[in-house]
């Protein structure tokens, strides 16, 4: 049996494609907990397409006309594909069972390896042995020894409610780092700031969401885009966005894929773009 740890778009096309090859497929995943929202590029979509993520995409995507603010540059060039996380986990699950997956919904505990296969622990569940395994927990797998590692980043995701209005995206360039914003019809609106953990001097938890707030009205930017409308129900979420290469990638009765084994800037879905592609190399 080959186990799959994550369900993201990296773990998903793995599983599909071993599905395709006639593999039984174990698919072991904790299901997103935050409603977000990902910009993706038009090669993203046409890759999810690709490698049998129908459901997933049915109701996911919206196309906006991105807005540009890079280095004192304005322009409106590409379309963005506005991705609801929420409604994409629930059809991607759908297109798992579909292809025959079997999937489980815990926290995995702890993998232990031995010559023949290894051991997956999961909470509140018996443990499952696994003839083949794949690392796809993204950048929550752990770590396997010192990797290469890029400037340290993180990517605060600002989340509120504001006046229902048009879907729009845009992306801007700042001093120290760079914001991508978000607004859809319903007027759910995302300002996500990715910036260097060294020279940000960012406060502690409790006054980041009002830092967050300073720094978004300070950009005239951000000020149109938004309006000047009320936020309420305002949350934040941090995620590192380093750049990370694992050391190793594969071994013995194990692989790793998508962000477990590579991790990028997340600018304009090039993660979700970089983990596919490395996802759909793996059953061959």
């Amino acid at each position: 049996m080959i186990v799959i740890l994550g369900a993201g778009p990296a773990g998903a096309a793995v599983a599909l494609g071993l599905r395709r090859l006639g593999y039984a497929v174990t698919l072991v995943s904790e299901w997103r907990r935050f409603a977000a929202l990902e910009g993706v590029s038009l090669r993203v979509l046409e890759a999810l397409r690709g490698a049998g993520l129908q459901q997933a995409l049915a109701d996911a995507a919206l196309p906006s006309q991105r807005q540009v603010s890079w280095n004192g540059q304005q322009h409106a060039q590409n379309i963005e594909f506005l991705l609801d996380r929420p409604s994409f986990d629930r059809g991607l699950r759908e297109d798992l069972r579909l292809a025959g997956v079997e999937l489980i919904e815990g926290r995995v505990l702890s993998v232990q390896a031995s010559g023949v296969g290894h051991r997956v622990e999961i909470e509140g569940r018996e443990a499952l042995f696994a003839d083949f395994l794949v690392e796809a927990r993204g950048r929550q797998a752990p770590a396997l020894g010192k990797g290469l590692r890029g400037p340290e980043t993180v990517s605060l995701l600002n989340r509120w409610q504001g006046t229902p209005g048009s879907t729009a995206s845009a992306v801007e360039s700042l001093e120290d780092g760079w914001a991508w914003m978000a607004r859809r019809a319903d007027g759910q609106c995302y300002w996500q700031w990715t910036v260097d953990v060294a020279s940000a001097q960012l406060p502690g938890k409790a006054t980041l969401p009002d830092y967050c707030r300073a720094r978004r009205q300070g950009s005239a930017w951000a000020r149109e885009f938004f309006g000047v409308g009320p936020e309420t129900d305002l949350q934040l979420h941090a995620r590192s966005s380093t750049a990370i290469l694992s050391p190793q990638v594969c071994g013995d009765h194990w692989i790793r894929v998508g962000d477990a084994a590579m991790a990028v800037d997340p600018l304009s879905g090039n993660g979700i773009f970089q983990s596919l592609s490395s996802a759909l190399q793996a059953p061959t």
